[in-house]
C-alpha cells in the first residue's frame, strides 16, 4: 500500500518516509482537504469558461431588411449550436 511504511507511488506520499509514520486519520483529513481544494479550483475555472462561452454564443447583430430602411436584430449563433457548445 502506498501510505504504509515502505510503500511508494508515483506522486504519493508527498512527505516521503516521514509522512508514512503519521496517523492514518490525519493523512485522510489532509488529503481530503487537498482534494476538495482542487475540485474548488476546477469549479471556479469551469464557471469562468462557461460565462465566456455563454457571452460568445449570445451575441446579436442588426441586419437591414432588403428594400426597406428597417433593421432587425438576429442572433449570430444558431440556438441549437449554442446549446450544444454549452
Amino acid at each position: 500500500r502506498i501510505c504504509q511504511p515502505g510503500g511508494q507511488g508515483l506522486f504519493l506520499p508527498f512527505g516521503g518516509e516521514s509522512e508514512q509514520g503519521w496517523d492514518t486519520r490525519l493523512k485522510v483529513l489532509l488529503y481530503g482537504v487537498g482534494l476538495i481544494y482542487c475540485f474548488l479550483g476546477v469549479s471556479i475555472v469551469a464557471d469562468m469558461f462557461m460565462n465566456a462561452i455563454e457571452r460568445i454564443t449570445s451575441q446579436k447583430k442588426k441586419v437591414k431588411l432588403a428594400g426597406t430602411d428597417r433593421q432587425i436584430t438576429v442572433q449570430v449563433w444558431n440556438e441549437t449550436v449554442a446549446n450544444l457548445t454549452l
